[in-house]
């Protein structure tokens, strides 16, 4: 739900693939890496990286999962 909050933000479509790239502590990562494959697929996201800063001209979100803050940022894929 935080990433579909996130592309609400940035004003981008439900049906738009995205660039997604997400920051947080290792544990809350991890969980994410391990359901990648799903995460992809719900969000529409053709790339997902995890790390610092997100992909060139994103709009950054951040967000509480069980308490933990994540930083997600996202792009329209191609823009």
């Amino acid at each position: 739900h935080a990433v579909q909050a996130a592309r609400k933000g940035a004003g981008l479509a439900v049906e738009d693939r995205i660039e997604l790239a997400l920051a947080g502590d290792d544990e809350l990562l991890d969980a994410v890496r391990a359901h990648e494959r799903y995460v992809t697929a719900e969000t529409l996201a053709v790339d997902l990286a995890y790390y610092g800063s997100g992909p060139g001209g994103g709009t950054g979100h951040t967000a509480q999962i069980e308490g933990r803050d994540i930083r997600i940022d996202l792009a329209r894929f191609g823009s």
